[in-house]
């Protein structure tokens, strides 16, 4: 079966097979910087930070990786995802480290956690940008500076359906970027670092292919317009977008990935 599908990869990049299917799962990738600011009211702390966090919501697990400076390891009580809104409190989604858990790494503290499993009933607070990370200090027990949870650019698709015509989506790109779709038959995984984008590591297990590019507009939306082939093979297919930004693409970032199917 795998050797089919080898055989017939030539085939999905020349006739630009992909889009949605009738069942799928997202990973979605969230940015954050923290500071005083975001905090209500704002606390004037000199302290600043950033949080990258993963989502998959099929598994509900979420990953963190946060670094913060300015706060002394004895001061900081601990972390916490929120439910709200910018310039509202909420409930408490999930603890991200006590204070002693966090390591000194630079001139600031750093924690990283995997397979923190969240309940589903905060998924829709987390995909659509209605929630926030924030620290804990003994001076501000409230919260010392905070950041809303925003999410990278985001890739979404219409049904793949054999014969008819498609769309790739990628919202929040930046005006005239130029957009990336790719694929992988193999599936979701640990991909390869692409020097063309500062090292960006796909989450798409290799062979990767590009199905093709198109330009953000004006409101940060690129769309790729396919056909799907009345002969499209059934096979599972996993998509990503890439966006090049920075001197030597360091500033790249990636979307969130979609695994799906063709249907019939």
């Amino acid at each position: 079966m795998k050797s089919g599908k080898r055989k017939l990869s030539g085939l999905v990049i020349g006739l630009g097979l992909l889009a949605g299917g009738v069942a799928h799962a997202d990973v979605w990738y969230i940015e954050t910087d923290l500071s005083h600011d975001q905090h209500v009211p704002p606390t004037g702390s000199p302290a600043t930070g950033h949080a990258s966090l993963v989502y998959d919501d099929e598994t509900n697990l979420l990953s963190c990786d946060i670094y913060i400076e300015g706060i002394m390891h004895e001061d900081l009580l601990y972390g916490h995802m929120h439910e709200g809104r910018v310039g509202f409190y909420g409930e408490m989604i999930t603890m991200l480290g006590h204070g002693h858990m966090w390591e000194r790494q630079g001139d600031g503290l750093h924690y990283a956690e995997s397979g923190i499993l969240i309940d589903e009933i905060w998924e829709p607070f987390i995909i659509t940008e209605g929630s926030y990370v924030n620290i804990h200090t003994v001076q501000w027990p409230a919260g010392e500076i905070r950041g809303q949870a925003t999410m990278v650019p985001r890739l979404s698709h219409t049904d793949l359906q054999r014969g008819n015509p498609a769309v790739l989506s990628v919202s929040r790109a930046r005006a005239g970027e130029r957009v990336y779709f790719l694929y992988s038959m193999e599936g979701v995984g640990a991909g390869r670092s692409i020097p063309g984008l500062g090292g960006l590591t796909l989450d798409l297990v290799d062979p990767v292919g590009l199905i093709g590019s198109a330009t953000a507009d004006a409101r940060g939306l690129a769309r790729l317009n396919v056909t799907i082939p009345r002969n499209a093979p059934p096979f599972p297919i996993a998509l990503q977008a890439v966006i090049r930004r920075g001197a030597n693409g360091e500033d790249s970032v990636k979307s969130n990935t979609r695994t799906t199917a063709i249907l019939p």
